[in-house]
This record gives C-alpha cells, structure tokens and sequence, in this order.
C-alpha cells in the first residue's frame, strides 16, 4: 500500500512516529528484505500496539519466512483489534501450510466475506484492489484446501467460480484440470486443456502444458486410466507414493531451503524428479516400460512432491515431468 492508501485504511488509529515506521517498514517489505521490514514494524507495535496492521504485516512477513506459528501469533493480535480481510487471508495461508485445511477454509470464507465488505464502501477504488483478482486468488486457496480433503465437487465448484469470475487467472483452470483427472472425469480434463491452450497467451509455460496435452490427453489419459483401474496397481501406487515421499522428503526440503526464488525452486524440483524417475525406469523391467506405465510411475512421483511440498500443485508438476521426460527421449 502507497502513504495514501494506508492512511485511509488505518483512519486516525495511528501517530505520527509510528506511522514513520510502517512505510519504512512496507518499504523494505516490498524490496524484499524482511527481516529489516520485522524490525520497523516491530518499532511501530512498540510505539503505538493498539494498530492491527504492523501486526498483520510482521505476521505476513513471518508467513513468507515459513515461521507460522510466529505468524499466527502476530495475525491473531491483528484480528483482535481489527478482523480484517488481510489477515483473515493470511491466517487462512498459514492453516493451508500447515496443512490444517478445515481451519483455513473457515478463515479463507471469513476473508472472502471482509473483501466482498470493502468491496462495496470502496465504490471509488481508494483502496487499489483488483478485487476480482484478489477473490479468485482466495476461492483457489480455499478450492486446493477441499481438494486436499477429497472434497472433489466442492473444489471444481470454488475453481469454476474462480474461473468466472476472473478469466485471467489461470491457476483456478489449471488446478480444476487436476481434480477432473484425479477423479478419472478424463473428458472434462481434455476440455480444460484445451482451453488452457487458448489461453497460453497469459503465460509462456503454458504452451507447454497445453502441447502436451492437445498431443497426448485423449490416448495417454485413456491408458492410464486402464492401468489405474486395476485393484493391484491402486494398491501399489499408493505404495509408491509413500516410498517416493519417504526417498525425496529431504532434496524436496532442502532445495527449498537453499533456493529463494520460487520459479528456480520449481525448476529444481521437476529436475530432482526427472532425474529420480530415470534411475527408476533403468531398473525395470522391459515389458513394463511403456507410455503408459511411464504416466502412472511419473504421477505418484508427482502425487509425493505435493506431499511433501503444500506448495507444489501435482498435476503442474505431473505435466512438466511428462514433458522434459519426452522431451530427452526418455
């Protein structure tokens, strides 16, 4: 937020000295260096501790540091003083990282009330939110925490509703192709697919998925639907999942430890694994490699990220697999 901006949301609730504090404090937050943007907001909760926003900031701050106890603590104070829609979206992430996903579907509902709220007194947008953007982004929180829970209808509904309401945002049509092939609805997949591929344009890496999907969806999700629908390899692949968690658990947790950038992180991610999947594939058996069993071996690798990482969606990380994979012959 600007000077004005935060000035209106924060009333008069707020001095002079500790409304210094605050803008040095998003300063160095919107630079990146949070540990300095802790210590200014850390100042303005000395200076004035009756202001709910230096708390949910440091809070935001703790969240992206992936210290969420400690921002928890801090959104809780924010809440007391004022429930708002920053930190009810915020506690909501962390509950998600957490991976409590029933308490962050009540604070993300809680949000999406506090949004459509200010929505409707900010007629002249003072307050500069996309706030169908901003929606969307918080319907696809809410949309991944039911499909954590297998709650599959509910998740394609919040994707869908996401999707509606901001065509833009492609994580929601992404997310909701997923859950269709999750739940074997393989047609729907396809639909969404293609629509992903008229859509590219938003995004550079999705002409990626939507090549692989345009060329491969119909055949490769049918075969490995058939493999899928056998009681012993539904077995064994949720044996797999758990022996691929156990085996990449602590290269998944150390790259993103070592690594800062997200898309570098992800990057690392789809290599580790196209790599794990490779010394895999040179143990088995002959009559066993086909693109078929490749699919299913790749979306249990896929399914074990996502475990270990809240942050991986697997179906991204399943396609880009897929790809590279393809891509080197393999």
């Amino acid at each position: 937020m600007n000077f004005e901006t935060l000035a209106k949301r924060l009333g008069r609730t707020w001095n002079k000295e500790a409304f210094f504090y605050l803008i040095k404090g998003d300063e160095e937050f919107d630079n990146g260096n949070l540990t300095q943007a802790i210590f200014y907001f850390s100042q303005a909760i000395e200076l004035y501790p009756e202001n709910w926003y230096p708390y949910f900031k440091r809070g935001l701050c703790f969240r992206i540091l992936e210290e969420y106890d400690k921002a928890l603590l801090d959104l809780k104070h924010s809440r007391d003083l004022s429930d708002t829609f920053e930190n009810n979206q915020t506690t909501g992430e962390c509950y998600l990282y957490k991976k409590n996903f029933q308490t962050a579907i009540k604070f993300f509902s809680k949000a999406i009330c506090h949004l459509d709220k200010l929505r409707n007194i900010d007629l002249s947008n003072d307050f500069g939110y996309d706030y169908d953007a901003t929606k969307a982004r918080v319907l696809n929180n809410q949309a991944f925490c039911h499909f954590k829970l297998k709650n599959y209808r509910s998740a394609i509904d919040l994707y869908t509703f996401a999707c509606r309401i901001c065509p833009s945002y492609l994580n929601p049509l992404i997310a909701r192709c997923g859950v269709y092939f999750e739940t074997e609805k393989f047609e729907a997949a396809l639909n969404d697919s293609l629509e992903i591929e008229k859509m590219r344009h938003f995004d550079p890496k999705l002409s990626q998925i939507s090549s692989f999907t345009k060329q491969n969806c119909d055949k490769f999700f049918q075969d490995v639907r058939i493999i899928s629908e056998d009681l012993s390899n539904e077995n064994s692949s949720r044996i797999q999942v758990e022996a691929f968690t156990q085996e990449l658990d602590s290269v998944i947790t150390e790259i993103n430890t070592q690594e800062s950038n997200l898309e570098r992180r992800y990057e690392l991610k789809v290599m580790v694994c196209s790599d794990y999947f490779r010394n895999l594939w040179n143990n088995l058996a002959e009559e066993k490699k086909n693109i078929a069993f490749m699919g299913f071996v790749c979306y249990n690798i896929a399914k074990a990220v996502s475990e270990i990482d809240i942050q991986v969606n697997y179906f991204e990380m399943f396609v880009d697999l897929i790809s590279v994979l393809n891509y080197t012959g393999d």
